[in-house]
């Protein structure tokens, strides 16, 4: 069977070809769109059309763990808004004009895809997040998405550019190109029908680890930030290290003495100039863990990559417990710290946002880890003998 002839501009099938019906938009926001690779080869790539008409907008692509790693892009990033739907982001709408971003960058992706860039990408934490006014349905009919309201790349960034631009020419053709692709799809296929996951089996709820239910008083909550990736086979550095007994409130942190650190890596951490001042080497981190820690404690963590860190740096770390495991195989769901933090009613979006502003991050993600260790605990009190 012969290949299809595709046009080389818009990557549709040379019968489908777009490039007709994209015009060109001059608008002000400079756009970028962080794709993953997944996306790039996808029909229904959207961000493609995005590209090509908006005349201030650029595709970059790559895995979160490679853009991640990537020391040059916090510096890229500078001066930009997040479009992500985080507690606490301002709506676009509501934004007077002195207020608006003059850079924003949206993330393209499956929602899974999306979320783990975000957890990945670090240096896109700090920056300010904003989200599109409520109400919005997809006209996405022919890609399934997980909610009405989640929309697709072309449509969240058309969506945006009509609240930071609204006088701007031409905005309301974006979507042109966007419609015309699925009317040919639905064509092409007959009756329009949704791909439908097969509902999961049933499955018991796994049991949670024992420390969470009969050893809590002997939990310890840890959570560590290392420095950006060096050079090949070099170990990352460890900037900070913070430690919480939940049951009782004891608690440890120490900030590590780095002095190659770039000043934009000390303010991503929030820290202050007495905590900077106060520093210690890794020498006497490891003494204070020692004074700190007893026989049969369990160092638990979020995540596996927050034990494996913390052990090349404390070997005597002892038992270890995934949090993240434990809830993820209990309650079937997944999601980043923050997110099911939220979803649980752990923390209002309030408090989420009086944490990230008044509290250190090592401060905020170990309180964060915290609750939820003290949640699991809970589950595991009610469960049956």
């Amino acid at each position: 069977m012969s290949e299809r002839v595709r046009c080389y501009d818009c990557h549709r099938p040379a019968a489908h070809c777009l490039c007709e019906l994209i015009t060109p938009i001059e608008h002000r926001t400079e756009i970028l769109i962080l794709q993953h690779p997944r996306e790039r080869g996808h029909a229904f790539n959207t961000a493609r059309i995005a590209e090509m008409a908006l005349r201030n907008a650029t595709v970059r692509v790559g895995h979160g763990a490679e853009l991640g790693a990537d020391d040059a892009l916090a510096a890229d990033l500078r001066g930009y808004g997040l479009l992500y739907p985080r507690p606490g982001a301002l709506d676009l709408s509501q934004l007077a004009p002195v207020d608006r971003p003059e850079k924003l960058i949206v993330l393209d992706g499956t929602w899974h895809h999306a979320r783990a860039m975000y957890r990945d990408i670090e240096p896109l934490q700090s920056l300010p997040h904003f989200t599109l006014p409520a109400g919005q349905v997809s006209g996405f009919r022919i890609r399934k998405q997980p909610k009405d309201y989640c929309l697709s790349t072309i449509e969240a960034i058309q969506s945006a550019l009509a609240c930071l631009e609204p006088d701007t020419q031409g905005l309301d053709t974006l979507l042109r190109p966007f419609e015309a692709m699925q009317t040919q799809h639905m064509a092409a296929m007959g009756t329009p029908t949704p791909r439908r996951r097969k509902p999961r089996p049933f499955k018991e709820k796994s049991p949670l680890p024992p420390e969470l239910k009969d050893a809590y008083g002997s939990l310890v909550v840890t959570y560590a930030e290392m420095g950006p990736f060096r050079e090949p086979g070099e170990p990352r550095l460890l900037l900070t290290f913070a430690a919480l007994r939940p049951a009782t409130g004891e608690r440890m942190q120490r900030v590590i003495a780095c002095p190659d650190q770039p000043e934009e890596m000390w303010a991503f951490l929030r820290l202050s100039q007495e905590e900077r001042q106060q520093a210690c080497s890794i020498e006497d981190l490891r003494a204070a863990w020692r004074a700190f820690r007893r026989p049969n404690d369990v160092m638990a963590a979020w995540s596996r990559s927050t034990l494996d860190v913390i052990g090349s740096h404390l070997p005597e770390q002892g038992p270890t417990l995934l949090l993240k495991a434990a809830y993820c195989n209990r309650r079937a769901e997944r999601g980043c710290l923050e997110q099911i933090v939220v979803k649980e009613n752990l923390l209002t979006a309030d408090e989420l946002e009086r944490n990230q502003r008044e509290l250190s991050r090592t401060d905020e993600r170990l309180h964060n880890a915290a609750v939820m260790a003290a949640l699991l605990h809970e589950i595991g009190l009610a469960d049956p003998a």
